[in-house]
This record gives structure tokens, C-alpha cells and sequence, in this order.
């Protein structure tokens, strides 16, 4: 699924909330990934160089995600043969889950407008866990909610950050180049398949 968010002017208001409520953003750029930026500011407030409770900052910087992907959401599009793929293996009792660093607004209303929401057993956001990829903390709950070993595991993804996770948790990464990386990159990043299209993965996985 292609899905346009505005990766570095979120990141551009996130770095002046963070300004404004006294935390020193001066190592912060629109480069820094999100999470990052969270540890930063847990950081400062654990030294006792801002005082402020760390629950209540996340909170506002996730508002402020939830907030850029809800203003973009209704524009994400379905990669072709999407529903033909999940449901065929659904069909073969393939297990199927959901993993983003979006918030749950945004990813159910993306869902609810694909008409994808059935084809899934669980969905994770970052609202479910502490830590955003590429830190292996939610594959780490998808392994446990399927009960199964990692190396049994793909992850399906399109980012650098997908296949960092991966490595960490010990599953297999499936690429699936949506524009953002060229199935080189993704390649050089370390993803153990690249396949062209989604209507490949019942192939790959032997269904």
C-alpha cells in the first residue's frame, strides 16, 4: 500500500514542539528518525535537563503524527492485486498480521478505505508498543501473538527501517518496492527478498 507522508515536515514540527517546551533540539534534524527524537527528549528529562513527564511529551509528538497522517491518509492507494493476494492466503490458512509505526487513526481508517480490515488477525501501531522501528520491539509482539519461531516469520515491508527491525527480531524480510527505495537499496540494506510485486508472495512462500 502506497501511503504519502510528509515525512520531513513532521519531523520540522516535532523538532519546534520540542523548541518550544524548553528541550535542547540543537542535534535534531529533519534526517533524525522519529525515534530518535523521542530518545532525545526522554533523555533530557531523565538528566533533569527539562523537567517535564515524558508520558505527556509522547503523547503530543504522537498527536502531532496523528495529526499529518490523518490529513493524508484518504489519499493512500492499494498496490494492484492486493485483495486477490490476501485473501488467497487467508484461503490457505496463512496467518497475517499488521505492523506500522502509524497510529491507530490513521491505519484504521486506511484499512476501512481499502476494505482490508478482515483479511488480518491483529494489527500493531506504535500506540500498542514503547518503541518505533527500527527497533525489534513490535516484531518481538508479533512473535509472541503468533506463537511461532522467528525464522518462520516474514515481515513484509518497503523501508530501511522494516528490514533494521527484521535483522534485530531474527525474521525473514520481504521487500516490496513502493517508490520510497529502489529494490537496489533495498537489496544493499539487506532484505532477504525483493519481489516486484505482491501478487508474488504466495510463490515465494511456497502456498
Amino acid at each position: 500500500m502506497a501511503f504519502k507522508f510528509d515525512v520531513e515536515g513532521t519531523r520540522n514540527s516535532i523538532i519546534k514542539e520540542l523548541s518550544a517546551k524548553g528541550f535542547d533540539t540543537s542535534a535534531l534534524s529533519l534526517t533524525t528518525p522519529t525515534q530518535m527524537m523521542i530518545d532525545a527528549a526522554r533523555a533530557q528529562i531523565e538528566s533533569g535537563n527539562v523537567k517535564a513527564d515524558f508520558a505527556e511529551v509522547r503523547s503530543r509528538l504522537y498527536s502531532i503524527l496523528d495529526e499529518s497522517e490523518m490529513s493524508t491518509c484518504a489519499d493512500a492507494s492499494v498496490f494492484p492485486g492486493t485483495r486477490r493476494t490476501l485473501d488467497y492466503l487467508k484461503s490457505k490458512q496463512v496467518r497475517m498480521g499488521v505492523l506500522t509505526n502509524s497510529g491507530k487513526k490513521a491505519t484504521g481508517r486506511i484499512l476501512a478505505n481499502a476494505g482490508l480490515e478482515d483479511c488480518f488477525e491483529f494489527v500493531l501501531c506504535r500506540d500498542d508498543v514503547s518503541d518505533l522501528k527500527p527497533r525489534p520491539e513490535g516484531l518481538t509482539r508479533v512473535i509472541s501473538l503468533l506463537g511461532m519461531r522467528p525464522d518462520r516469520i516474514f515481515y513484509i515491508g518497503d523501508s530501511r527501517y522494516d528490514i533494521l527491525a527484521a535483522r534485530k527480531a531474527g525474521v525473514k524480510f520481504v521487500a516490496v518496492p513502493s517508490g520510497n527505495y529502489s529494490e537496489a537499496k533495498l537489496r544493499e540494506y539487506g532484505a532477504d527478498y525483493v519481489i516486484p510485486s505482491i501478487s508474488e508472495l504466495p510463490g515465494l512462500l511456497g502456498v
